[in-house]
């Protein structure tokens, strides 16, 4: 298996699409409880309306398109949410109500709900 992202880089994920022709593989980021997120703006709060591309041949990552926070949500830094660095437990209390609530999982929710989706 080959790896070509880590959790420090993309954070959690969901969904992978693959284009054949650049060889290039589209993710977004998730939220999940218990699994952190990078904060590559700064601005306090984990990635979570993000979708990256990834090059397979060279590994580079980049942002393919970034929702604002007041579109996608905002949760806290992994050390805001006091994520360990490790595998120590962790309670995560500000992710129990948002999964599926912000980030790309709100966009899903509302398309399942039967709702149009304009970005």
């Amino acid at each position: 298996m080959k790896v070509l992202a880590n959790k420090s880089d993309i954070g959690s994920v969901w969904g992978l699409a693959y284009d054949t022709r650049t060889k290039d593989i589209y993710t977004s980021a998730i939220l999940k409880r218990h699994i952190g997120l990078p904060d590559k703006d700064g601005d306090g709060y984990g990635d979570i309306g993000v979708i990256y591309k990834v090059n397979r041949d060279t590994k580079s990552i980049e942002e393919f398109y970034r929702f604002s926070n007041d579109d996608a949500g905002t949760i806290g830094d992994d050390e805001t949410r006091r994520l360990p660095e490790t595998t120590d437990p962790s309670t995560d209390a500000d992710a129990f109500d948002k999964v599926g609530n912000i980030g790309l999982g709100r966009y899903w929710k509302s398309l399942q709900m039967g709702k149009n989706l304009c970005m």
